[in-house]
């Protein structure tokens, strides 16, 4: 609608378009606002990717060099945050488009690594669940498990469940930036139709595995 109603953005990108949409609809308070919100989304989702990268990071080392005392979850936050920052420096996603496929390649293969890691886990007497710890006090056949579910009623677990739902769709203020990139704009909501669906294949299964297998065991 804006490039309808101004040609001039016909004729180039548009780096920023949700404040400009916001700017075209209700003045320069609106890119303000909708400015601020945008940075504080994509600040709070970079700081969360970076965290999680960084434990990570130092669960891998720690299994590699279980002596290592040097790097901690902290250390290499800064670490990981150098590798990604050039990222940041290019001016849109087209730039850089290879990493989309990258992303859902890492994404899938995760994703088939935790479901095959909790199909052996849940059959195994001594896997990291704990399910078949044996002493003098406690015997567990770890074939008689059953999962324990988490209470629904929980307004600290609704909250929880709601916070990571959110974070899973930090991508989603640079929308339109994608679709200002793309060759034919009209095909957006297509893009976005198969993309939702590849991630609804990819993580329900893992979701649901998880729940029903394991329940409160698959934290």
């Amino acid at each position: 609608m804006v490039e309808e109603m101004f040609p001039e953005f016909q004729m180039k990108k548009c780096r920023d378009p949700y404040p400009t949409i916001a700017e075209k609809a209700v003045g320069r308070l609106g890119r303000h606002i909708a400015t601020t919100f945008i940075v504080g989304n994509q600040y709070g989702g970079g700081v969360g990717f970076i965290v999680i990268s960084a434990k990570f990071m130092d669960n891998i080392f720690h299994y590699i060099f279980p002596d290592d005392t040097f790097m901690s979850t902290c250390k290499w936050m800064p670490v990981i945050f150098l590798i990604v920052a050039p990222l940041c420096w290019f001016g849109t996603p087209i730039e850089f488009w290879w990493l989309a496929p990258t992303a859902l390649l890492t994404t899938a293969c995760a994703c088939v690594t935790i479901l095959v890691k909790m199909t052996i886990d849940v059959g195994d007497p001594s896997s990291c669940y704990g399910i078949g710890t044996t002493n003098s006090s406690i015997k567990v056949n770890y074939l008689d498990f059953k999962p324990e579910f988490p209470s629904p009623e929980s307004f600290l677990g609704f909250g929880e469940a709601f916070s990571l739902l959110m974070f899973a769709f930090a991508g989603c203020t640079c929308f339109p930036t994608y679709q200002a990139d793309m060759n034919d704009r009209r095909l957006f909501p297509r893009a976005v139709l198969i993309a939702f669906a590849l991630l609804f294949f990819l993580y329900v299964p893992m979701a649901a595995a998880g729940y029903f297998e394991l329940g409160e065991a698959a934290r």
